[in-house]
């Protein structure tokens, strides 16, 4: 049995690309925008992240 999950738009999964203090968020679905990260938290370089 497989079950959709329902899409959320506050979240976003993608390859972190750091950038000085904060960085770049690269999304996995090609639909996506690529989103600018303020604050990197702990995220490393070509390191998958989901954020919100």
């Amino acid at each position: 049995m497989i079950k959709k999950i329902a899409a959320s738009a506050k979240r976003a999964l993608g390859v972190f690309r750091a950038e000085g203090s904060g960085g770049r968020l690269i999304p996995v679905d090609r639909k996506q925008d690529e989103m600018l990260i303020v604050d990197a938290g702990d995220a490393v370089d070509g390191e998958l992240v989901e954020v919100e």
